[in-house]
C-alpha cells in the first residue's frame, strides 16, 4: 500500500507538475551501501535494497523540516523508500555496522524547472510564506493545492478568495513544507503550477 501510494504521487508530480522526480536505489551489499554518496531534488524517491544479513538504513543528520527515518534491511524487509522533502545535506548509517564504515550521505538540491512555462505576469506572493498566499486577481476557476507527494490538500473556487483588491489563498493551517498550486484557466485550458513554500 505505502509503495503504491509513493509511486502514484511521482507519476502524479511528473505528469502534472512537469517535475523530473527520480527513484534512486541504493544497494546494499555486504556492510556497505552502493552508491555511497549522491546528489537528488526535492520530490525524489530513495530506494534502499537489500541484498543479505540483517542491516539498517537510519538517518543521523538531516536538514530542519525533514523527517528522520531508521527502516530495517532484512529477508522478510528488502526495501525501504524515502521521499525527500526538504533540501540540504543528510546522512545515514547501518546502525549495526556502522563501526564498519557502513554509512551513506546524499545532498537534495530544491528543483528549479517545476512550472518553467509559467507567464512571467503570473505572480504568487509572498514565498516562502507564513499563512497567506497572494494569487493574481484575474484568475477565474478552481485551484488545487498539493503536497510535495502530489495529493491534493485544498481545492477552493477563485470566487470565495477574492476580495475587493486581492485574492488570497489561505495556508495556514498546512503544516510546513513544499507544496504546489495548479490551476487551468477557463479559456486555455492549460495548466499553471506554482512551487510555494510554507514556513
Amino acid at each position: 500500500m505505502k509503495n503504491s501510494r509513493i509511486l502514484i504521487a511521482i507519476a502524479l508530480l511528473l505528469i502534472s507538475f512537469n517535475a523530473n522526480s527520480t527513484v534512486v536505489v541504493i544497494n546494499q551489499s555486504g556492510s556497505s551501501f552502493s552508491p555511497k554518496t549522491f546528489t537528488v531534488n526535492v520530490g525524489d524517491v530513495i530506494r534502499w535494497v537489500w541484498s543479505s544479513g540483517t542491516h539498517t538504513t537510519t538517518s543521523t543528520t538531516i536538514p530542519q523540516g525533514a523527517a528522520g527515518w531508521d527502516a530495517s534491511l532484512t529477508s522478510t524487509s528488502t526495501t525501504f523508500e524515502y521521499t525527500v522533502t526538504v533540501a540540504g545535506a543528510y546522512s545515514y548509517v547501518c546502525s549495526i555496522h556502522e563501526s564498519s564504515g557502513m554509512v551513506g550521505s546524499f545532498t537534495a538540491s530544491a528543483p528549479t524547472s517545476i512550472g518553467e512555462n509559467l507567464l512571467s505576469d503570473y505572480k504568487v506572493y509572498p514565498n516562502p510564506t507564513t499563512s497567506i498566499i497572494n494569487l493574481p486577481l484575474d484568475l477565474n476557476g478552481k485551484i488545487h493545492l498539493y503536497d510535495i507527494l502530489g495529493k491534493e490538500v485544498k481545492i477552493v473556487s477563485t470566487t470565495e478568495l477574492k476580495g475587493a483588491n486581492s485574492c488570497q489563498l489561505d495556508v495556514s493551517d498546512l503544516t510546513n513544507g513544499v507544496y504546489f498550486i495548479g490551476y487551468i484557466p477557463e479559456v486555455s485550458k492549460k495548466k499553471i503550477t506554482w512551487k510555494v513554500i510554507k514556513k
